[in-house]
């Protein structure tokens, strides 16, 4: 599938791809494995929506991934 090439089209499938993970993180149904798959395969997917915003997607993003599979995987698996 080919990216969109308008900024604005590229922005909202970069909004809803990162919601997607977001949600799937965050509905208890991944264990941190398949979470840090899905992160891993949403990185591949953003770079090719912004190629050249990688370094700003990690700071961003990476983060955020981050503290949610924190807060919903690891604090989850450990209280098991």
């Amino acid at each position: 599938m080919e990216p969109p090439n308008d900024e604005r089209e590229r922005i909202a499938a970069l909004k809803a791809l990162v919601d997607g993970t977001t949600d799937k993180i965050t509905g208890g149904e991944l264990d941190i494995d398949e979470a840090g798959k899905l992160v891993e395969e949403t990185r591949l997917k953003a770079q090719e929506l912004i190629p050249d915003d990688m370094d700003k997607f990690d700071l961003i993003y990476g983060a955020r991934f981050k503290r949610l599979m924190e807060q919903y995987i690891t604090s989850k698996e450990a209280s098991e």
